[in-house]
C-alpha cells in the first residue's frame, strides 16, 4: 500500500490532473497540485494554515486573484461532481499521462511514505514534503515566509526515522546466483543478487517513457497529427504495460501471514542520490539546434532505453525481454517515419508557405495536352486566371528535355499567379523545375524515396485508394493525398471504383489535404461534397472544355471559394 494514495491525497491529486490537463508547463501541474493542497481538507492543508501559508502569499505571483478565484469555485464543484473520487484507500499514484514533473513529486512522495513506518500510503503531508523538495519557486515562497523543511515535518509530525529498541537478527544471510530474499524494515521482496540490474530497468523504463512522450508532443503540437500521437500514445502504454510482466514481489507483516502479491515495486530500488551518472553531462545534451534535432534524439533515447530494457531483462524475467524485443522493432518503423515527416522542417519557411497554401486549397487540376481543346499554354493560363488552386503537370510520354521544358513554363506561370506547381512522378524534374513539389502513385516512387530526391522544402502527395493507404500516407509523411478513383473517367483506367463510400471514410479519418479525383465535374461536385469531399482534382473536365476559365469559375463557386 506505500505506493498507492489516501483518499485525501487521491483527491488532491485527481484535482491538480483536472486543473492542469491541456497544460505541458511543468510549473504550472506544481501550482496547481499545490492549490489543492490548499483547498482540500487534509493534514496538509491544516499545517499550512498553521504556519501561515496561503494561496495568495504562493500563487499570485504567477496567476491573477481572478484565475485563483475561479480555479477555487472549479474545484469546488469538481467535488460535488466527483462526490467519490478516490475516496477508498489503495489508489494508484502514478497513471501513464501524467508529465515528468508530477511523476517525480509522486515518487518522492512514495519514498518519504516508505520512510515513515507507520504510513499507511502517501498521504497529503507527504505530498506536501515532495513539492517542497522538488520545486523551486515554491521552496522559495516558503522559505521568504519563513518556513523550512523542518518547521513543515514538525508541523506535519511526520516520522521519519525508526525509534525503539533494535530487533535481534536470529538467522543467517546467505547469498547465490539465484534469486533470494532481501529483508528492508518488515518487508520481504523477491529480488535478484544486486540492485544494480533493477536500477537499470528503473532507469530506462524512465527514458523510454520520456523519450517517447516527448515525441508523442511533437506529433501533437508540431504536426496536429492524430494517427501518429495516437500511435506514439498506444506504444507508450504498451511499455508501460509491459512492467507487469516483471517478477511480481511479496509483502508480508510477519512470516505466518498470508502474503498478498502485487505489482513489481520497481522504485524499491531506485537510488539517485547515489547515481553517479546524474553528474555526467555532454555538450551536445544540451544544444537541440532545431525540431528535427529534438525528434532525432528522442528517437534514439527511445531505441538505446528499450535494447537495455531487452538485454538486462533477460536476466530477471524472460518473457518482459521479448516484449520489449517487439516493441524495439516497432521503434525502428516509428523512428523512420519520424524521419520522413521531420525532413520537411528543414527549409521550415518555405514548407510552411507551401503547406499553408495547400489548407486553404479546394480545386486541383491536372494538366496533360493530349486532352486539352485548346494549346496546354492557354489552358494553363485560363486555368489560372479561373482561380485554380494547385496545377499538376501530367505527361506520361514526353522526353525529359521536353518534359522539363514544359515544368519549367507552368512554374513560372504559376509563380506569377501565386499558385502552387506539382509534377507528376518525376521528382528530378520537380527539383529542376523548381516545382512546389511532385505527386506520385501507388506503384512510383514511395513517400521515402521520394523525399530523398525532393529539396527539403518542397512538398509531396501520394494517390489513395483504400483507407488504408491514405492512413498509411499520412503516417509516411505525405503533405497532401489523392482520393480515388470516384467515377469512372477517361484519364486513367481502373479495374474497380472505391466511389463515394472511400471520400466519406477518408474525410472521417484523414486530417492532412485530400483532394477527391476520378470523373468529377459539375454536374456530380454535389455529390462528392454530401459525401465530405471539400477538396477536389480535375482534369478532362476542367481542360476539355471550351472555356476552362469560365468552367473553374463555376467549381470554385460550388465549392464555396470563388476566385477573387
Amino acid at each position: 500500500m506505500l505506493e498507492s494514495l489516501t483518499p485525501a491525497a487521491g483527491r488532491t491529486v485527481a484535482s491538480c490532473r483536472r486543473m492542469a490537463a491541456g497544460t505541458t508547463a511543468p510549473q504550472t501541474w506544481c501550482d496547481f497540485l499545490m492549490f489543492a493542497l490548499l483547498q482540500h481538507e487534509s493534514l496538509a492543508a491544516a499545517a499550512m494554515q498553521r504556519l501561515g501559508i496561503s494561496v495568495e502569499s504562493l500563487l499570485t505571483a504567477r496567476h491573477s486573484p481572478q484565475a485563483l478565484e475561479q480555479a477555487a469555485v472549479q474545484l469546488q464543484s469538481n467535488a460535488y461532481s466527483h462526490p467519490d473520487e478516490c475516496s477508498t484507500p489503495g489508489a494508484k499514484s502514478v497513471e501513464p499521462d501524467d508529465p515528468l514533473v508530477l511523476i517525480q513529486i509522486l515518487d518522492r512522495a512514495a519514498f518519504l511514505a516508505r520512510r515513515e513506518p507507520n504510513a499507511a500510503g502517501i498521504s497529503s503531508a507527504h505530498l506536501l514534503v515532495a513539492v517542497f523538495e522538488s520545486n523551486e519557486l515554491l521552496r522559495k515562497k516558503f522559505l521568504d515566509d519563513g518556513v523550512d523543511r523542518d518547521k513543515i515535518v514538525a508541523e506535519l509530525n511526520l516520522e521519519t526515522t525508526v525509534t525503539g529498541p533494535s530487533l535481534p537478527i536470529d538467522f543467517d544471510l546467505e547469498w547465490s546466483e539465484s534469486p533470494v530474499t532481501k529483508v528492508r524494515s518488515n518487508i520481504t521482496t523477491l529480488a535478484t543478487d544486486s540492485d544494480a540490474v533493477w536500477r537499470i530497468l528503473d532507469a530506462n523504463l524512465n527514458r523510454g517513457r520520456e523519450g517517447l512522450r516527448v515525441l508523442e508532443d511533437y506529433a501533437r503540437f508540431v504536426r496536429n497529427d492524430a494517427n501518429l500521437s495516437r500511435y506514439l500514445k498506444e506504444l507508450r502504454h504498451e511499455l508501460v504495460a509491459t512492467e507487469a510482466l516483471l517478477p511480481q514481489m511479496k509483502y508480508s507483516a510477519c512470516e505466518s501471514a498470508s502474503a498478498d502479491t502485487i505489482s513489481a515495486d520497481i522504485l524499491l530500488h531506485r537510488d539517485t542520490e547515489h547515481d553517479v551518472g546524474t553528474q555526467i553531462f555532454t555538450v551536445s545534451e544540451s544544444v537541440r539546434k532545431d525540431i528535427s534535432d529534438v525528434v532525432i534524439a528522442n528517437s534514439r533515447r527511445v531505441q538505446e532505453a528499450l535494447r537495455s530494457l531487452e538485454e538486462f531483462g533477460k536476466l530477471i524475467a524472460p518473457d518482459f525481454a521479448e516484449k520489449i524485443k517487439q516493441i524495439r522493432y516497432r521503434s525502428y518503423t516509428l523512428q523512420q517515419q519520424l524521419c520522413m515527416v521531420t525532413s520537411t522542417l528543414l527549409s521550415p519557411n518555405q514548407h510552411v508557405q507551401r503547406v499553408e497554401k495547400l489548407q486553404t486549397a479546394v480545386l486541383y487540376v491536372l494538366i496533360t495536352e493530349s486532352l486539352c481543346r485548346l494549346p496546354w499554354q492557354r489552358v494553363v493560363e485560363a486555368t489560372l486566371r479561373g482561380g485554380a488552386d494547385v496545377l499538376q503537370l501530367r505527361e506520361k510520354h514526353l522526353s525529359d528535355r521536353e518534359l522539363l521544358r514544359r515544368a519549367r513554363w507552368t512554374a513560372d506561370a504559376c509563380v506569377g499567379a501565386g499558385r502552387l506547381f506539382i509534377v507528376n512522378d518525376r521528382a528530378d524534374v520537380a527539383v529542376a523545375a523548381n516545382a512546389d513539389g511532385v505527386h506520385v502513385g501507388q506503384d512510383e516512387l514511395s513517400v521515402s524515396d521520394a523525399r530523398a530526391v525532393l529539396r527539403p522544402g518542397q512538398i509531396l502527395g501520394i494517390s489513395t485508394h483504400t483507407l488504408q493507404q491514405a492512413q498509411a500516407a499520412m503516417m509516411d509523411g505525405a503533405d497532401y493525398i489523392g482520393v480515388g478513383p470516384t467515377f469512372p473517367t477517361t484519364t486513367k483506367s481502373f479495374s474497380e471504383f472505391p466511389g463515394l463510400a472511400l471520400v466519406t471514410e477518408v474525410s472521417r479519418n484523414v486530417q492532412i489535404p485530400a483532394f477527391v479525383i476520378g470523373g468529377i465535374g459539375v454536374e456530380n461536385l454535389a455529390a462528392v461534397r454530401q459525401a465530405g469531399g471539400t477538396r477536389v482534382s480535375l482534369a478532362s473536365s476542367v481542360v476539355g472544355s471550351e472555356n476552362p476559365e469560365s468552367t473553374v469559375r463555376e467549381l470554385k463557386r460550388q465549392l464555396g471559394n470563388p476566385a477573387t
